[in-house]
């Protein structure tokens, strides 16, 4: 079966569903893990752990712009999307290659450049529920649909 490099410019990163964030990001890292719980016992002859809470954290870039509607950065701003503290994070990996889960943004970097560029960056932690599925799953859905 041949195989198919997926190339970073079919990624995206959206904030909020209605992507009210004013950045054009062009790129975006985010690391997955799993908190690990020792559970051995007394009479173990080896250790035993098991995985608990599933987190996201990571980190999206771009360039700063201008829109209509006045969607500044939100720097100093608890709400950044539709009135909660969390804003949805969509992270696509290329078509049909997803994760959406809400999250929290710790941190902002701007700046600006006598040469033109107006960049901006984020450092985002996931924070509890979906807003976009029925499923109600508290952490990340992943779509990987490699046939679209």
């Amino acid at each position: 079966m041949a195989q198919t490099p997926i190339h970073g410019s079919n990624g995206l990163c959206r904030l909020g569903t209605l992507n009210n964030h004013d950045a054009l990001f062009n790129t975006w890292s985010a690391t997955f893990s799993r908190q690990v719980h020792d559970v051995t016992a007394f009479a173990d002859t080896g250790r035993r752990r098991i995985l608990g809470i599933a987190d996201i954290s990571g980190s999206a870039g771009g360039f700063m712009s201008f829109d209509a509607a006045n969607n500044s950065p939100s720097v100093f701003q608890n709400t950044m999307a539709a009135g909660d503290v969390a804003t949805e994070f969509l992270l696509t990996v290329a078509t049909g290659c997803s994760y959406t889960f809400n999250a929290v943004i710790d941190s902002m970097a701007i700046s600006t450049a006598a040469g033109g560029d107006a960049t901006i960056t984020m450092n985002f932690q996931m924070a509890g529920g979906l807003d976009t599925t029925s499923a109600g799953s508290p952490a990340a859905i992943e779509i990987w649909d490699e046939g679209s």
